[in-house]
Formats: C-alpha cells, structure tokens, sequence
C-alpha cells in the first residue's frame, strides 16, 4: 500500500476556509466554486452601474474596486461608501459575483458612490497586514479630496463631507479598525468626513473564552483572545476616539456571530465615544410606523439623561412587508457632545444574506 506523499500532508485545517499543507502551500476550499466566481469590470446594463479596478498600492499590490451609479450631471457629488468584504480574513475578494452584486445593487438604491478595498489575504500575508491594508485604502482615499489625486473618478464624484465605512463579518473588524484609526488620527485623513459606519455580522472574539485556534494561525504575534484591542473593542483605548458620529450594528438571529455583534453594540453604548443609546427589539410581526408598539425596551443611557427615539420608518416599496415583518429592532438617536451621535443595534430574525443588502440600503438612508 502506497504511503501518503509528504507534500501531501496537512499541517493545518480550517474547513470551510483553508488547509495548510506540511510544503507551506495553501489550498482554499471550493465549497462555493460555482456561487462566487470572478467577474469583470464594466458597465452593468440594467442598474447603469459603472465599476473599475485601480491599484491603491504599487508598493503592496493593494488594488480596490469602484462602483459609480448612473451620472446625470458632471457635476454631481455623491456620498462614498468605502466597504471592506468578509471572510475570515482569508477568503473574498471585492472582485467576485458577491461584492459585485451586493455594492451595485447599493449604489443604485441609495445613489451613492462605492470603494471596496482588496486587502492582502492571511494566512499568506498574516495579520495585522489587512489592517494595515485597509488603513492604507481610506489614506489613499483622503488623498483625493483637494481634487488632485491619482484617480478621476474619485476626484469629480465623491462628496468628502460624506463618506462611510462598512464591511460585513471579518470585514466589519476592519471597517470598524480603519473608523478608530481615523478619529486617532485624524491628521492622516484631512478632508474627508466619516459620517457614520454600518458594521454588519461583526466579527469579534468573544470574550472569556478559548482564542481562536483560526485566528491564532492567521495572527501569530497576536494572543487571538479578548486581550487584543483589533480582536475586542472593549479593550481598545482609542474606541472614544472613533472617527465617525453614527454607527449601524447589523445581526441575524440565525447567525452564530450574533451575541458577538449586540456585545458590540452594547460595547459603543457603554463607552465614553456613544454617549447614550437605546435597543428596541421588536419580535412580532407590525406596521412599521412611529405609532408601533415596543416589545422590549432597553437603554444603555445614564437614566438622568434625556434620550429620544426614533423609529425606523422605511418605504415599502424597497423593502416589501414580508421583509419587513421580520426585522427585529429599530434604532435610539441620542444626541451627544457637539452633534448627534447614534449607536444602532439593527436585528433580522434571518439568515444574514437574504436581506442584507435591502437593509444596508434603509440604513444609508437613515445614517444621512
């Protein structure tokens, strides 16, 4: 019987993500071969979209992706979405049928301009350098704001006094990084305005518990545990200095990185950075007006102070009463210091891909 060739030998397995042969080499699992494929830069013949691939970085190789709406005047402005994609930090790709179809159909319904970051891949190119990466995307990004930087589009479309982060799982802890980096340092990105980030399915370690043996592999010099500032906002001693007024906290019942994403939310609310916030959760089936009854109510403010509320009231042609009827929470808008600021925990009772991007669509509106 024929032994097993040693270039054969796995040293590592993360299923569905990555194995890690004893040869170094990295094979990505396939579950997803015929879902997400590559696809082309171009014009999109039915949302009119226009996308394109430019290079970020010759130095690293970072690229990114832009998505442009129809343009109906030269000289139109449009808020810019700058999105970081989700994968564990090890898979997906702004450049797939996922990001593709995710960022057109937002830029379409909420006519909005949108950059997604190609941030290096662990394990190949280990953490922190995805954080690094994505830091290095909103840089470049703020280079353009006196008009003169490398990329046209960016230099006539976007409007710099509003720009917002997201990113979903994985890409969340990094849109939710690049927001602490830029209120930290605020000198690296003059010109340009987060107004507010919307951080959906985040992806965080949970506290108390064993690290992630994943996130360890990807992330040698780290502990991977809740003692890391990347890993848990609750040890960060920046997060009162998060670079945006407002922040959307988007989780699904049946996803397992649910507790993770209301911990977060109610991390922001506790911190000197969101001031006061209020959780409505809403578990039965209503109208969607500002006449709806509440289910739970819970406040994360100083009861001395006051706190308003305000509904979600989205329009229902976009979203539909079937989807609808299973949203879970609305928002708390609070204000604090000079300015509002809102920490938002947003709940669907559904498996995260069904109406993310109908959500992420209602959440821009709202955010503005």
């Amino acid at each position: 019987m024929a032994s097993t060739s040693s270039n054969e030998e796995i040293s590592h397995d993360f299923p569905p993500f990555f194995k890690v042969y004893k040869d170094g080499r990295v094979e990505r699992y396939a579950g997803l071969d015929g879902i997400v494929k590559p696809i082309a830069t171009g014009l999109d013949p039915i949302t009119r979209v226009q996308s394109k691939d430019i290079v970020v970085s010759s130095e690293t190789g970072v690229k990114a992706r832009i998505f442009v709406p129809e343009i109906h005047s030269p000289d139109q402005k449009l808020p810019l979405l700058v999105h970081y994609h989700g994968g564990g930090f090890c898979i997906g790709s702004p450049f797939d049928t996922i990001t593709q179809g995710f960022l057109t159909f937002l830029v379409t319904q909420a006519n909005i301009m949108a950059i997604s970051i190609d941030y290096r891949l662990a394990p190949e190119h280990p953490l922190p350098i995805a954080y690094d990466d994505s830091w290095a995307g909103l840089q470049w990004i703020a280079s353009h704001s006196n008009g003169l930087g490398p990329e046209p589009w960016i230099n006539q479309y976007v409007d710099f006094g509003r720009v917002y982060l997201t990113g979903e799982s994985a890409g969340a802890n990094l849109a939710h990084y690049v927001a602490i980096q830029a209120g930290a340092a605020r000198g690296l990105v003059d010109g340009l305005k987060i107004v507010g980030a919307v951080i959906v399915h985040p992806f965080f370690v949970a506290v108390g518990q064993e690290p992630d043996k994943m996130i360890k592999y990807l992330y040698p010099t780290s502990s991977a545990g809740d003692d890391d500032p990347k890993l848990n906002p609750g040890v960060d001693p920046n997060l009162k200095d998060m670079g945006c007024d407002r922040v959307l906290v988007c989780v699904a019942e049946k996803d397992g990185l649910k507790n993770r994403g209301v911990a977060y939310y109610e991390t922001l609310g506790k911190s000197e950075w969101g001031g006061k916030a209020v959780e409505y959760h809403h578990e039965n089936e209503w109208s969607w007006d500002e006449q709806a009854p509440v289910e739970q109510e819970r406040s994360l403010a100083d009861p001395a102070h006051s706190t308003t509320v305000q509904h979600w009231n989205p329009v229902e042609q976009e979203l539909g009463n079937q989807d609808l009827s299973r949203l879970e929470a609305v928002q708390g808008l609070v204000p604090a210091g000079q300015g509002r600021r809102r920490a938002v925990l947003f709940a669907v009772t559904v498996e995260q891909v069904e109406v993310a991007p109908k959500l992420m669509t209602v959440a821009l509106w709202q955010l503005q």
